[in-house]
């Protein structure tokens, strides 16, 4: 039989495709790591104690079995650090003290003492079985004490007898070899079990002997010396901190803890102790207990529940008799519920049992970068703003997960900026400092359980060119030699750049920074032009010296004191056409300075658009301007004038300056304008034209005129009238011939004032007055016309006049007859 091997090589082919395409797949890969952990004071109290107790404060906590100082009967800290009171821990033995009395001690804050202060506790030591600890730096090695000693027998009570420690109870004392060594912090230790007394120090024994007790104590026990018959003795010159008595004599053991841990509490382990306490994990595999045991054992049972902690499977259980850190594993679980129980039983007085840690590993996975989504790649008009979508399957566990996304340059692996998600979405950031042409970048990506990875690099293109071209043909890039002097304000950096065909070459300078240039051409007037960054405009227009120009000086007028004409700037923009796509651009701007004006060639009757910024990135819009002749403008920023009612957000004002200059401003904050017209013309004469135009879609007007000589003299009708959010608004204003009242109040409010006082003159009037009310009336009409407050044709007011003077007469021929 013939076997068809190309046949089944072609099988084979097929299926190894099949697997590389499913391995080209973003797979997440799967890794064990701690989800969950409690090792802080804070986690170990949410759990359940019994006969259990946590010890220290933060990540220094464990748990430890038994209670606390069952058998301590006052306890001075000395923490508070500050005011007039030194609080008894265990009763109500509080001490008044001098604020001024507090330092830095063993532990927190401590008491200096200089052997003048009563310190009386209120407290009276009765118990046969005593202990009195506490730890003292003293300045004075000859005198100092604490304890107490009724006359007699009644004695318990630790002081410096020559130099050297010594301690006394019931009817004996003794003297030892210890020193008592000045500036240096001694914890001493005085336990009396009813026969014997016995004195440590740091912790270690130094002396005891045998007493008899056979009177009983009165006196109170005071905080810096020790009292005798009522009063105190052999005070302490120095610093004393965390005083305890306990009506117990303490064990080695508990002497030692007391010395290690100055701040700590002691425990009676008499019933077995227990700790237990819930991880919420999917997906768990082990557990992890931090154990420290000496004379102790402990069972560690983990639990895992599926229906949120009604019922609980066994998942492993684990008894340990020596310090260890204890890992149980069991199949990967599937619940979100995992509980730890510690049972604690100690086997001798003197042990050691502690639970410094739990925690729960789990199966994570690795982060996933959509590479596809990365921006920009492969683009020339990246803008440094940087994203990608990263996704992790742990985000929706129970445990969560955090993810650091790190954007880095490619040239030189340095990190642009860092993104932090807790969810999946897109990471992104700002890349600063970037320069023309071509710019790599890359990211890694890191969860909180440790694991990372690495993208594949993207890349995208930032403006490398600066085109010069016609202002009035602006299809048109300049020819000829041409030169731009560049100066970047971000690192100050100054650059000058030759062309011949109209492009400056940008390579290895910053994209992204504000700059100014100044353009000099063959045959082009020069221009200084501010631009924000290349990202924002690539493009500088020159005006052709063949074309018909003016030549005007700017300056800025601040009204407001936002924008001080030394540091603010002038934005002039036109509105250009290439490839048929119009646009505002920046044709000319720069800093007014120290000059005070900001020159310009302009093209001759071409409509501009001016705006004034500050150093703070405020702008303020001036409206349209229409360069008509040559000479100095004085730009107004906050010209002081009443507003039309609330909600109208659109203001007009027009007045003659004292130069005989025409000023005309339309404003809409909303930019709700779709058409706005204007006609000035000599008042009485109305085809006499001085200008008129109009505009469409705008967010403000300006213009300015120049009278003549002889037009100066004349009287002018200022006609307004707009489309603005569909409702039709305007005005008419009368300039010059006589002398403004500068009212500074909204010309609608004005004219408003005007016809209401004409009505209630009118009223003031009686029926048998009215003739003569009638005169005065249109003599109020007329004269409020001729200062402009309102617009009522003069022939009208004529027509008026005539019909009263023919009332008035025929009330004298009525009068006659």
């Amino acid at each position: 039989m013939r076997v068809d091997l190309r046949g089944r090589w072609l099988v084979v082919a097929a299926v190894a495709m099949a697997l590389l395409s499913l391995s080209a797949q973003p797979v997440a890969a799967a890794n064990v790591a701690i989800v969950s952990e409690h090792s802080t004071a804070s986690e170990f109290n949410e759990g359940s104690l019994t006969n259990a107790e946590v010890e220290r404060t933060g990540e220094s906590a464990y748990v430890a079995p038994g209670v606390s100082d069952q058998s301590i009967a006052g306890r001075w800290s000395l923490d508070e650090g500050n005011g007039d009171g030194a609080q008894d821990r265990v009763q109500t033995n509080d001490v008044d003290i001098d604020d001024s009395d507090w330092v830095s001690g063993i532990s927190g804050s401590a008491l200096s003492v200089d052997g003048s202060q009563d310190l009386s506790t209120g407290y009276v030591p009765q118990s046969t079985e005593r202990t009195l600890s506490f730890w003292v730096k003293v300045e004075d090695d000859q005198s100092g004490g604490l304890g107490v000693h009724d006359a007699g027998d009644a004695r318990f009570y630790v002081d410096i007898n020559n130099g050297n420690w010594r301690h006394a109870n019931g009817d004996s004392t003794a003297t030892t070899d210890e020193d008592a060594k000045t500036g240096v912090w001694q914890h001493i230790t005085l336990v009396a079990d009813g026969s014997t007394s016995t004195l440590f120090i740091n912790g270690t024994e130094v002396d005891s002997f045998q007493y008899s007790e056979s009177e009983t104590n009165s006196d109170v026990f005071r905080l810096a010396s020790r009292s005798y018959n009522g009063g105190p003795s052999q005070e302490i010159n120095g610093t004393i901190d965390e005083v305890r008595v306990y009506e117990s004599a303490l064990s080695d053991g508990d002497v030692e803890d007391l010395y290690a841990e100055p701040s700590g509490k002691l425990r009676t382990t008499s019933e077995d102790s227990s700790y237990s306490n819930v991880h919420d994990v999917d997906r768990s595999v082990s557990g992890s207990v931090n154990l420290s045991l000496n004379n102790a054992t402990a069972q560690v049972t983990w639990q895992g529940s599926t229906d949120g902690g009604d019922t609980w499977t066994t998942l492993n259980e684990t008894n340990v008799s020596s310090p260890q850190e204890l890992t149980s594993t069991w199949s990967e679980f599937e619940g979100d519920d995992v509980r730890v129980a510690v049972d604690m039983e100690t086997t001798d007085s003197d042990h050691v049992a502690r639970i410094h840690s739990d925690s729960v590993s789990a199966q994570t996975t690795d982060p996933i970068i959509d590479e596809s989504s990365a921006s920009p790649n492969e683009t020339t008009s990246g803008d440094g703003e940087l994203s990608i979508s990263v996704s992790d399957p742990d985000f929706a566990t129970s445990q969560g997960d955090e993810v650091t996304v790190d954007f880095h340059d490619a040239s030189d692996d340095s990190v642009i900026g860092t993104d932090t998600l807790s969810a999946n979405g897109s990471a992104s950031t700002t890349w600063d400092g970037l320069t023309a042409g071509e710019n790599e970048w890359y990211v890694t990506v890191e969860d909180s359980y440790g694991n990372s990875l690495q993208s594949s690099s993207f890349s995208f293109g930032t403006p490398e060119e600066l085109e010069i071209r016609n202002e009035t043909a602006p299809e048109e890039l300049i020819s000829g030699d041409a030169t731009v002097t560049l100066r970047f304000y971000g690192d100050d950096t100054v650059v000058e750049r030759t062309t011949t065909d109209g492009k400056i070459d940008m390579a290895g300078l910053p994209v992204d920074e504000e700059l100014v240039v100044v353009a000099n051409a063959d045959g082009y007037y020069q221009r200084r032009i501010i631009i924000d960054s290349l990202f924002d405009q690539q493009r500088v227009f020159l005006l052709d010296e063949n074309e018909s120009a003016v030549l005007n000086e700017f300056s800025v007028a601040d009204q407001t004191g936002q924008f001080p004409a030394d540091s603010s700037r002038i934005y002039i923009e036109k509105a250009v056409s290439i490839n048929d796509s119009a646009e505002w651009v920046v044709i000319a701007g720069d800093y007014v300075g120290a000059s005070q004006f900001f020159p310009v060639y302009l093209q001759r009757d071409a409509r501009y658009r001016l705006s004034v910024q500050n150093s703070d990135g405020d702008t303020r819009q001036l409206g349209s301007y229409l360069a008509t002749s040559e000479g100095t403008r004085q730009l107004e920023v906050g010209r002081i004038e009443w507003r039309a009612p609330e909600g109208d957000q659109f203001r007009w004002e027009a007045f003659i300056t004292e130069e005989d200059v025409i000023k005309l401003h339309y404003e809409d904050q909303q930019n709700e304008t779709s058409n706005f017209e204007v006609t000035v013309h000599e008042r009485g004469n109305e085809s006499n034209v001085l200008f008129s135009d109009s505009e469409n879609e705008l967010g403000s007007y300006l213009h300015e005129e120049q009278l003549s000589e002889s037009d100066a003299d004349k009287q002018w009708v200022v006609k307004w009238s707009a489309t603005r959010n569909g409702e039709e608004i305007g005005n008419t204003n009368q300039l010059g011939g006589v002398e403004n009242l500068d009212l500074p109040i909204d010309s609608r409010w004005l004219s408003l004032g005007a016809l209401v006082l004409i009505v209630l003159v009118a009223a003031l009037f009686p029926s048998s007055e009215a003739r003569t009310g009638a005169i005065v009336i249109v003599a109020i009409a007329t004269g409020m016309t001729w200062l402009g407050w309102v617009d009522i044709p003069m022939s009208a007011i004529g027509i008026a006049g005539a019909i009263a003077l023919l009332g008035k007469v025929s009330e004298f021929g009525g009068a006659r007859a």
